[in-house]
């Protein structure tokens, strides 16, 4: 098992197999699903880490599955990062709650930081939290 747990929604399959490949090269546990009903059911099955998702899907679209998320507390402390296309960026930034975004023509390397950094910040935080409770 990978050492954090992604899932990517994304519509676009080339995409999909560009991204999830390279990430699994660092150990990263990949799950896709190519629209927003199938991203639900993704995340209530696995729990990943974080999420990756392009708030322009078919069925469901990212921006409702997002804030359904929010709306479940099993679900709405999972992080998520928006792929987006420029235009899109000001319409997501103003989703409270989103983790960040990247642009879907990030080089792959920076978005592999990105996700790093919000996993280890989650965790520590995590960490933080137990360790206080138990003072």
């Amino acid at each position: 098992m990978g050492w954090a747990k992604v899932l990517l929604v994304d519509n676009e399959p080339k995409y999909q197999r560009h991204l999830s490949t390279f990430l699994r090269m660092f150990d990263y546990k990949v799950f896709v699903a190519a629209n927003g009903l199938d991203g639900l059911d993704k995340v209530q099955q696995e729990r990943p880490d974080i999420i990756i998702m392009d708030p322009v899907l078919p069925v469901k679209d990212g921006i409702s599955l997002f804030q359904e998320m929010k709306r479940d507390k099993n679900l709405n402390s999972i992080p998520v990062v928006m792929l987006v296309t420029s235009g899109e960026q000001t319409d997501v930034v103003r989703q409270p709650g989103v983790s960040g975004f990247v642009a879907k023509t990030s080089r792959l390397v920076d978005i592999e930081k990105r996700i790093r950094h919000i996993v280890e910040d989650k965790r520590s935080q995590k960490e933080k939290a137990v360790h206080h409770r138990s003072e």
